[in-house]
């Protein structure tokens, strides 16, 4: 997939971006990470991070893994014998935190344990629920053009405005906290330290990936809902 991308657009593929995030960043005038990139800037640090994410991705499958049994522990614990099913409040929710949680332990490796969950969980909650809420103003922006949403000063514009400083603030306290208070593990945090000398670019960098990693939810929901047995052969998903 990836040579094919280089066949057809070149050295340097452009990247379909929401125009509501891609505004804003030009009105602001901010600095973000990988996935909004272009030209050399994206050459440059695909080049560095393609060897870490691309090359070898079996040490990822623990840090995962890891995080998939927290969840379906977590999800688990309504479950009694007196109440063998249930249904489960604020799926959303469960599933934002899941997979920024997923990016973090993949960041953080054997860093990321019971201890160090405790010193990030207050703020991963608060990043989950601001991340939840942006994606759906960002939605609400695809049906009409950011800079008229701007200066008609729509509700959706000013929230979604609002919401993306507070974003990228709690997203960058999560980075200085697993930088400055948490020992360096194995996970790709570490990796590209040794590779990008500059603490700013690694921080637009992963920020941008536990950003990225709120809106996965949906897509798993539906992978989750159209495949057969998904939960093993004895229970049954009603999604």
């Amino acid at each position: 997939m990836m040579r094919s991308v280089f066949v057809y657009e070149g050295k340097y593929p452009k990247h379909p971006l929401p125009e509501s995030w891609t505004y804003f960043n030009q009105k602001h005038k901010c600095k973000r990470g990988l996935f909004f990139m272009d030209d050399e800037e994206w050459f440059k640090y695909r080049k560095l991070l393609n060897p870490l994410m691309m090359r070898d991705t079996d040490w990822m499958v623990l840090p995962i893994q890891r995080m998939c049994e927290k969840a379906v522990q977590s999800l688990s614990e309504g479950v009694t014998k007196d109440n063998p099913s249930y249904e489960i409040q604020n799926i959303e929710s469960t599933l934002y935190k899941w997979s920024i949680e997923v990016i973090l332990c993949l960041m953080l490796g054997n860093s990321y344990n019971t201890t160090n969950m405790a010193k990030l969980n207050t703020l991963v909650n608060d990043f989950s629920r601001t991340v939840h809420t942006i994606f759906q103003y960002s939605s609400e922006l695809m049906m009409i053009p950011p800079h008229l949403a701007d200066c008609l000063q729509l509700s959706a514009w000013k929230k979604f405005e609002r919401l993306v400083p507070e974003t990228l603030a709690l997203a960058n306290k999560i980075i200085d906290i697993s930088l400055d208070d948490i020992e360096r593990g194995d996970g790709l945090l570490s990796k590209m330290q040794d590779c990008i000398a500059s603490r700013d670019d690694i921080k637009r960098i992963f920020a941008d990936l536990i950003i990225a990693a709120g809106d996965t939810h949906d897509l798993v929901l539906l992978s989750v809902g159209k495949t057969p047995n998904t939960a093993g052969p004895d229970k049954k998903w009603n999604i």
